[in-house]
């Protein structure tokens, strides 16, 4: 599995606390991930009780993890696979899903609670119709306490428990965002300390409790007890942790994954955010949050990720652009090679003397990489079977 050279860095940096690396889709955060848990199995985790953690969505660790570790076992050289084999005890690779459920088996065994995980609309419905009756006569002018609100009331409902709002102060006072993104009946805005806010935290009250007391709790519920679980120190720790879509982790998440964390002079935490992904409603970071809400400075330690320009020689010629807000790659086909080795010595002198920039070239033989990083050049070449040849020229 082979990372380009201006990512192959960010995998070896020396580990020194929380660390971001942002960027969209394909820009290799996944690729940059796993080879850093091997980075830091082999090389920071030699104590006893050292661990590492990498940490999914569950649909993204379906998605990625199994192609990344088949790809891992087909390469020639020592694998990261063996160092995950020698590592046994020390890495935990896991979805979020998964690691929930550990905890959430923990705080049953410990508190003598027996709740079934269930995902069955109606269930919820009624529950939800019982609070919306018993509450209309103590908040008689609040309009959203009705059944034909009862899909905003429940995204309300799921939105104030997977953001940790254990007070009502906490919902008040909060920026409540994404209303108007919702699909549903209801307000595109909830004034703050206002009693619709008051009304439906005592809805969210009585609906959890209610749950609880039925024996029967939703996937939010049961990460606010795992949660708790970790609180009281049943758990184990983490000298490093890898967090892939950040984006996507409501903050009950979140809190559960940094809640793990124990740090040493050595330990690290590194965030991997999409910065192009359109965010569930219930995601905190993705959803404009600064990193101070979970604890974590970013200032001076965050790194954006571009997609690699590839110029690829085949048939025709074509141009195509993507432009993002920080990201603006062009894709060329050239026909001839000569005529692409000349595209590229022109685009070496246009760029030369002015800011960094990396060409890739890619054909079934041979691979090039010609990357400028202040007054330096590198050119890396790679034929099909051979090692990385590099040659590095400075410049004034």
């Amino acid at each position: 599995m082979a990372i380009s050279f201006d990512h192959d860095h960010l995998v070896h940096i020396r580990p020194n606390g929380p660390m971001l690396i942002t960027g969209p889709k394909g820009s290799g955060k996944t690729s940059i991930g796993v080879k850093k848990a091997a980075y830091l199995l082999e090389n920071y985790c030699s104590e006893v009780n050292d661990r590492i953690l990498l940490v999914n969505n569950s649909k993204s660790l379906y998605e990625h993890s199994t192609n990344l570790m088949n790809r891992i076992k087909q390469e020639k050289v020592q694998t990261l696979m063996d160092l995950f084999d020698s590592g046994q005890g020390k890495l935990d690779i896991s979805s979020i899903d998964g690691l929930m459920y550990r905890y959430y088996k923990s705080y049953c065994e410990d508190n003598n609670f027996m709740a079934e995980i269930f995902d069955e609309e109606e269930y919820y419905h009624e529950i939800l119709y019982e609070g919306i009756e018993i509450l209309k006569s103590k908040y008689p002018d609040v309009i959203y306490l009705d059944k034909k609100y009862r899909k905003f009331l429940l995204a309300e409902i799921d939105w104030i428990r997977a953001c940790g709002y254990s007070e009502e102060q906490q919902y008040q006072n909060a920026e409540r965002m994404g209303l108007k993104e919702l699909e549903r009946e209801g307000p595109s805005k909830l004034n703050k300390n206002s009693k619709s806010r008051k009304a439906i935290y005592d809805l969210m009250v009585y609906f959890s409790d209610c749950c609880k007391e039925n024996g029967k709790i939703d996937f939010i519920e049961a990460n606010i007890l795992a949660l708790m679980s970790v609180q009281n120190d049943n758990c184990d720790y983490y000298s490093h942790i890898i967090i892939d879509d950040c984006n996507e982790f409501s903050k009950i998440q979140l809190d559960l994954i940094i809640n793990l964390y124990k740090p040493k002079a050595y330990s690290s935490i590194t965030f991997l955010f999409d910065d192009h992904m359109h965010n569930h409603s219930r995601s905190w970071l993705g959803n404009g949050r600064p990193f101070t809400t979970v604890g974590f400075d970013m200032t001076g330690r965050s790194k954006t990720l571009d997609i690699q320009v590839n110029c690829i020689a085949g048939k025709g010629s074509h141009l195509s652009s993507r432009n993002n807000d920080d990201v603006n790659i062009t894709y060329r086909e050239i026909p001839e090679m000569g005529k692409l080795a000349a595209y590229i010595l022109d685009l070496i002198k246009e760029n030369i003397s002015y800011e960094d920039f990396s060409i890739v070239v890619n054909n079934e033989a041979t691979e090039v990489e010609l990357k400028r990083c202040q007054n330096l050049l590198k050119i890396t070449r790679k034929k099909s079977g051979e090692n990385r040849r590099d040659k590095v020229m400075t410049f004034n």
